[in-house]
């Protein structure tokens, strides 16, 4: 029965050897897979700024052509306001036909 016991407590010395260098090798292992899931991440945020960066630097551009387009378009618009508005109320009455020939 000694003997018995003695191969029980040795058999339980293994296992909780064995268990010990499985949980380490374990440890190892998901240190490894938390650094390849970071940089994955970090790869990804990167990324993802680079996107915002360029969407806004487009949104900009586009926003300054449209106010370059908006100013011209006002000064088109102020000069053939002040175009039509010189003609009409100084050609037309200085060179209207006197209407007491008729």
């Amino acid at each position: 029965m000694r003997q018995r016991k003695l191969e029980m407590e040795k058999r339980d010395a293994e296992r909780v050897k064995r268990m010990a260098q499985e949980a380490k090798q374990r440890n190892a292992q998901n240190e490894e897979k938390r650094k390849q899931a970071d940089a994955r991440i970090s790869a990804a945020l990167e990324q993802n700024a680079e996107l915002l960066r360029r969407k806004r630097q487009a949104f900009e551009q586009k926003e300054a052509e449209a106010a370059a387009r908006r100013k011209e378009l006002e000064e088109v618009r102020r000069h053939t306001y002040t175009h039509t508005y010189t003609y009409t109320h100084t050609y037309a009455h200085t060179h209207t036909p006197a209407l007491t020939h008729a």
